[in-house]
């Protein structure tokens, strides 16, 4: 599992759980925003930068997530 932070999100690669964006902006409180899952997906690794998340996927490669989403 590993975490990207950016802003007051907390971005965690859950392998087979996918993505899990974190609200962080009270610390002890922490909760869940949103989850981004694709079929398949093992996702070891992010990165984030600007709007976008660059998840590590064993099966697809790299999967890029506008994290505004349209």
């Amino acid at each position: 599992m590993k975490v990207a932070v950016s802003g007051k999100y907390a971005y965690v690669a859950d392998h087979w759980g996918g993505i899990v964006v974190i609200d962080i902006s009270t610390p002890d409180d922490p909760w869940t925003l949103a989850t981004w899952r694709s079929e398949g997906c093992d996702c070891p690794g992010i990165a984030v930068a600007g709007r976008y998340a660059y998840a590590a996927n064993y099966d697809s490669g790299l999967a890029v997530i506008d994290l505004l989403g349209q």
